[in-house]
Formats: structure tokens, sequence, C-alpha cells
């Protein structure tokens, strides 16, 4: 699998994947390429889940990325705009990941372990933020 290393670097590689759409329908629509059925939705497949792993990356990057900014800069604003992102975002992709395979009784056990963590982590970040707002006032 392709590694990412930046945001502009993503982008690039999903306008990319909608140009090649782009030149497979008119390929096709030429006659110069007859793709059936079964070709067309395994291709399209294919960058849909590239997409989607991009996606997924860049969510969980950029909210992690507002968190640390709003701790580095004494900005609680912008680290509670991270977490709650992270957080609806983390739970969006359980739900996502786990919720077809996963008994219900043990997804929603993993959910409730998981709330107990950010509730903890979230205390810990609070506790470093007050601390930075209290040193850049002084």
């Amino acid at each position: 699998m392709m590694q990412l290393k930046s945001k502009a670097e993503a982008q690039k590689r999903a306008d990319q994947i909608r140009q090649f759409q782009a030149e497979l329908e008119i390929v096709e629509q030429e006659q110069v390429l007859n793709l059936d059925k079964t070709q067309r939705s395994a291709l399209e497949n294919y960058h849909s889940d590239l997409l989607k792993i991009i996606y997924q990356l860049a969510g969980f990057v950029f909210s992690a990325t507002a968190i640390w900014v709003g701790i580095k800069t004494g900005w609680p604003e912008v680290v509670n705009t991270g977490n709650v992102f992270f957080t609806i975002f983390l739970y969006t992709k359980f739900y996502d990941w786990w919720w077809e395979w996963m008994p219900k009784y043990l997804f929603f056990f993993v959910i409730a372990l998981t709330a107990i963590l950010i509730l903890l982590i979230f205390k810990r970040l609070r506790h470093s933020v007050v601390n930075n707002v209290r040193e850049v006032t002084k």
C-alpha cells in the first residue's frame, strides 16, 4: 500500500484517482476499451477503498493535530474542538469497522472502555492546557 506523507500528497492522489475515473469513462465511451460490469466494479471498488483510507487517516491526523496545536499554544477552544471531532470520528469508525461482525454486548463494552479512556485522557489534556495558559499569562 502507498504511504502518504502529507495532506497535499493525499489530495494529489485523490485528484489523480478522479482524473483516472474520468479518463476511463471517456475511453469506454469512445469504445477503445470495454470493461464488463465486474471489471469496472472491481476498479471502482479499489479506488473507493483507497479514498476511504485516505479520508480516515486525514480525519484522525487533523483532529489530533488540532489537539496538539491547542495544547502547545494554550488555546483551550482548539483543544476542545479537536477532542470533539476526534471522538465523533472515532466512534463513527468503530461503528463502521465492528458493528457487523462483533457481538453487540462486546461492541458496547469496547465503546464503554473507550469512553472511560477518553475521559481520562481529556482530563490529562485539560490539566496540561490549564498549566500552559497559566504560563502564558504570567
